[in-house]
């Protein structure tokens, strides 16, 4: 039982879910029949009817109990289990998820005002924390080891959560425990206590149906029962207690009954259904707008009743039908929102303002959808639909239902007669429909000069006169006379190969010319001149959908530009396309309505003013089926025009779009989950619609992290969205729900979604969160200041080491310089001067010559070996010095006319010891080599100092070209070239007449 009440004063309202007798709920669900038979979706006078969009893991069971949180998200419950939908995923609470039911097997639901689903069941009671996604549950009665079965929940106007078992004992919830509030049994002692529900419609007042009538209760203490006069029957599970006074309750085997709470007083209502209703036969209660009520019969509708003036209205026929061919069971959701749970389904009753009245809505995605190709409407009321669900059929305009007439894809339909339509086919050409006899049969053609075969796929028709009709085929176009049954001959129209080669969409006349739009573009067809050119020259090609005159222009509708509109000669004269606000680029239909412009699009329709070009543009948000039309689905009769979408047609008054609000209220959407991924693996949270947060935390490490965001009006898959952060451009999503982000640096952002209804319009901002990235520990600043100093700290002791080994080297190099200066080469001098004293006499003077020159040398050697070992001397200027001092002494004891060169800057640079000393060696041999062969005694050489070490040392020649680079030098060269690899540098020699050259270059 549910048990409602809205009090004058505080007006909300607190839903109770009860079980249901199994046997009679599951029988009277048929789904099929919904399937089967056509569905209207109801969309005006403040009310629409429309169907969740369930994922397919549903689409085999039972939904037992639906409920709505404040956040608009609807909670249902199977076999398997509670379940969250969120208009984009869909959760599954059971035994062994986080958090966790108790059972599985769930009897009452109930969604409270703080943000808690509590889920009764024969195991005991669960109650899951929306903030903090953790359940409790209640196993047992109180101190005891009883199972709680519970039968109902209810929440009080303080919000105070009641229980009541199958004990007959009545619970409240207080600070996490089960409290015992009432037990009925000792109470009403000997009565057998059976207890079908509870509310609170008076503060302090508890509402609770005992065997069958009300027992009012105070301070526990019952002070009343309700009804005051007894009744032949039990008052039945559900009611509603209405902020007027009223209660509205059915007793079963007698149908509805009214009572006053304050008198007690109680009067059967006066309804016709009322008198054949029975007890298999379910009535529920809920709210509509303006302070009626709904009364609810299974399997027939609903009636408005107005409590206060007694007044009723019947359903409306479009709604009438999703009640009477199944049956639902109803649960009273937020905002006056009700729901229906059926086989494989839901549904919801909610109020929409809105001028569209919609028909042929499919159920559901499971259902293949009306798109309707052409309408007409019949004097009688019935509108005949071509689509391309069920082929021909009659929509019967005051009861909703529709009939199969033939399975025939109608593309187009001409008016002909009174009782007649000349129908285009795809695929059976030219067909007569009578109207009344619901037949159709082919139009007849003539053996010779007959067009069964060019007209066989017709996609427009124009009548001419009363023999005479223009057919648009997916080849040409042709002009027909229908009454003979061939073809008229038209030359130059059918020798125009553009024309006959495309899909002719439209013919419309305007004088003695015919506008032909196709395919490949517009054409002109002048019949009295016998031409055919094509209009807007010089204009990029464009198929054309259709025309319509308006104020003497032509507008034309393009597959891709909008809207064109055109002279009589075919001259472009202004272009409105979603640059200038129109909903699409591609119309596929155009209607005129006074000063306005009606466009059905790809993106929704549009309202063009026809001398501002202003556009008004409707979509999905204003309640249409589709936001995508067809071509030549539309129609106007008299003040009313209607339109065909990919999903049922739309009716509507043009007068009233213009007066209707154009604010566009977007759904309500949630963050609905934040996924966060790291090396310790994937965590969701999925209680972002119910937090109130300064700021969305991304913890440390983490390495990839999503926001998905949904909401309960499935309008929002229409949009296309876009997300940045901060004040940086919007980045398109398209329709994906859920934004994804990936290294993103540590800080604070801002993230913010947006949308917009179709390309032309404005970018609308919808949500904002708030975001902090925090660094994990080696993106932090002292991580960074500590590895920068310690960086720092190992360069220096890396120098500090390094500069350490070179002053060991240096002082070891310098030791080693004067040990051999002092020891070697002390010993070297005594030798040389000893042999320098023998040689005086004649009989060893010349074997102690060769002493005393190789003493000699070995000096020279030594004292350059020496030198290049010395640390002391590790400088560019010193090696300039030694090689200075080398020529000098040269010179001297050769006497040569040497030139020395130096270039560049060197005194202040540093020069390693291996490159000083091969460098220096290099140099000598070169000289050396120089001196030897000199043939005019004379040498140049030349030393440069830039970003390599260069030198170059040139002697002049006598011998020919070809032999000089043979053996000057010998040997050396190979060495040099030894020496200079080591320096990673290169030593060439060139020769030219009479001259030769050794040239050095490495880097320092």
């Amino acid at each position: 039982m549910t048990l409602l009440y809205r009090p004058s004063q505080t007006p909300r309202e607190f839903p109770e879910r009860f079980q249901q007798t199994m046997h009679t709920m599951i029988r009277t669900w048929i789904f099929c029949c919904l399937c089967l038979c056509p569905c209207l979706l109801f969309a005006h006078e403040g009310l629409r009817f429309r169907f969740l969009d369930l994922p397919a893991s549903l689409r085999d069971v039972n939904i037992l109990h639906v409920t709505e949180d404040r956040k608009g998200m609807i909670w249902f419950t199977t076999s398997s289990g509670l379940h969250r939908y969120d208009g984009n995923r869909l959760l599954t609470f059971d035994l062994f998820s986080k958090p966790a039911l108790i059972s599985n097997a769930i009897s009452c639901l109930l969604a409270d005002g703080q943000d808690r689903i509590w889920a009764g069941s024969p195991n005991g009671l669960t109650m899951i924390d929306l903030h903090t996604w953790k359940s409790t549950s209640w196993q047992y009665h109180p101190d005891s080891k009883e199972n709680l079965v519970v039968k109902y929940i209810s929440e009080g106007q303080d919000g105070t959560i009641y229980i009541i078992s199958n004990s007959a004992v009545l619970y409240r919830v207080s600070e996490g425990r089960l409290v015992p509030a009432l037990d009925f049994n000792v109470l009403m002692p000997g009565s057998n206590a059976q207890l079908g529900g509870l509310s609170e419609p008076v503060k302090g007042e508890l509402w609770v149906l005992v065997n069958g009538r009300f027992v009012i209760l105070r301070q526990q203490r019952i002070i009343r029962t309700f009804p005051a006069v007894a009744l032949d029957d039990a008052i039945v599970e559900r009611a509603l207690f209405h902020e007027s006074g009223k209660v509205f309750f059915n007793v079963a085997n007698n149908g509805v009954y009214i009572g006053d709470m304050a008198t007690g007083a109680v009067t059967r209502w006066k309804h016709p259904v009322n008198d054949s209703l029975t007890a298999h036969r379910k009535i529920n209660f809920f709210r509509m707008k303006n302070g009626n009520v709904a009364i609810y019969v299974n399997k027939y509708g609903f009636v408005a009743f107005n409590p206060v003036t007694g007044q009723t209205r019947e359903t409306d026929p479009e709604v009438m039908q999703h009640f009477t061919n199944a049956g639902m069971l109803m649960f009273p959701g937020r905002d006056e929102k009700t729901y229906f749970s059926f086989s494989k389904g839901i549904a919801v009753l909610e109020p929409a303002n809105t001028p569209f009245h919609n028909y042929m809505g499919t159920v559901s995605s499971e259902t293949v959808p009306y798109s309707v190709r052409c309408i007409y409407r019949h004097t009688d009321s019935t509108w005949i639909i071509g689509n391309y669900r069920d082929g021909l059929t009659l929509v019967d305009e005051k009861t909703g239902r529709t009939q199969p007439i033939a399975p025939r894809f109608i593309y187009t339909m001409l008016p002909w007669g009174k009782d007649s339509l000349l129908a285009a086919s795809e695929g059976d050409g030219l067909l007569w429909l009578n109207i009344s006899r619901r037949s159709l049969t082919p139009l007849q053609s003539a053996p010779a000069g007959g067009f069964a075969s060019q007209a066989k796929y017709t996609t427009s028709l124009y009548r001419e006169n009363d023999s005479l009709v223009w057919a648009g085929t997916y080849s040409g176009l042709f002009l027909l006379n229908i009454r003979k049954g061939h073809i008229v001959p038209l030359p130059a129209l059918y020798n125009h190969a553009r024309i006959m080669n495309a899909k002719v969409y439209q013919v419309l006349a305007k004088g003695p010319l015919k506008f032909i739009a196709t395919t490949a573009g517009l054409f002109i067809y002048n019949a009295a001149a016998g031409e055919v050119y094509k209009a807007l020259a010089g204009q990029p090609e464009t198929g054309v959908y259709c025309l319509s005159e308006v104020n003497g222009r032509i507008w034309a509708g393009t597959n891709g530009r909008g809207i064109l509109v055109l002279d009589e000669k075919g001259k472009l004269e202004a272009t409105v396309n979603t640059s200038g606000g129109l909903a699409g680029n591609a119309v596929y239909s155009i209607l005129l309505a006074g000063r306005q412009v009606v466009a059905g699009t790809d993106y929704g329709l549009s309202l063009v003013q026809t001398d501002t070009y202003a556009v008004r543009n409707y979509t999905r948000l204003d309640k249409l089926p589709s936001n995508e039309f067809n071509h030549s689905a539309a129609l106007q009769d008299g003040d009313r025009m209607y339109f065909g979408t990919i999903n049922g047609f739309t009716a509507f008054d043009p007068r009233q779009l213009l007066a209707a609000d154009t604010t566009k209220a977007f759904p309500t959407l949630y963050f609905t989950a934040f996924t966060t991924s790291s090396r310790k693996g994937q965590s969701q949270d999925y209680t972002l619609p119910y937090k109130t947060m300064s700021s969305l935390e991304v913890a440390p490490g983490t390495e990839y992290f999503s926001l998905r965001f949904g909401g309960p009006d499935q309008e929002w898959r229409q949009l296309q969205y876009y997300y940045r952060l901060g004040e940086e451009g919007w980045k398109e999503l398209g329709r994906l729900p859920e934004i994804s982000f990936a290294g993103l640096d540590p800080g604070q952002y801002l993230v913010q979604l947006a949308a917009r209804i179709s390309p032309g319009s404005a970018i609308h901002p919808l949500l904002s969160m708030p975001l902090t990235v925090f660094p994990a520990w080696y993106q932090t600043w002292w991580f960074r200041t500590l590895a920068l100093l310690l960086a720092a700290g190992a360069v220096w002791l890396i120098y500090s080491y390094r500069m350490r080994q070179m002053l060991r080297e240096q002082q070891l190099r310098t030791k080693i310089a004067g040990d051999l200066h002092d020891e070697v080469g002390s010993s070297l001098t005594r030798i040389y001067f000893q042999a320098d004293l023998l040689r005086m006499k004649e009989e060893h003077a010349s074997a102690l010559q060769k002493i005393a020159d190789t003493s000699r040398d070995a000096l020279t050697t030594m004292s350059d070996m020496v030198w290049s070992i010395d640390a002391r001397f590790d400088t560019a200027a010193d090696l300039v010095s030694r090689m200075r001092d080398y020529v000098m002494k040269l010179q001297q004891e050769l006497e040569l006319s040497c030139t020395f060169q130096v270039s560049g800057e060197y005194a202040d640079r540093a020069l390693s010891q291996m490159v000083r000393q091969n460098f220096f060696l290099i140099f000598k041999e070169a000289v050396n080599n120089a001196a030897r062969y000199t043939s005019a005694g004379k040498i140049n050489i030349d030393l440069h100092f830039g970003n390599r070490l260069e030198l170059r040392v040139q002697n002049p020649c006598e011998e020919p070209v070809r032999s000089i680079g043979t053996y000057q030098g010998g040997q050396g060269l190979h060495h040099m070239q030894l020496r200079a690899g080591r320096m990673k540098g290169e030593v060439k020699t060139s020769a030219r007449q009479g001259s030769f050259e050794v040239t050095l270059s490495v880097p320092w």
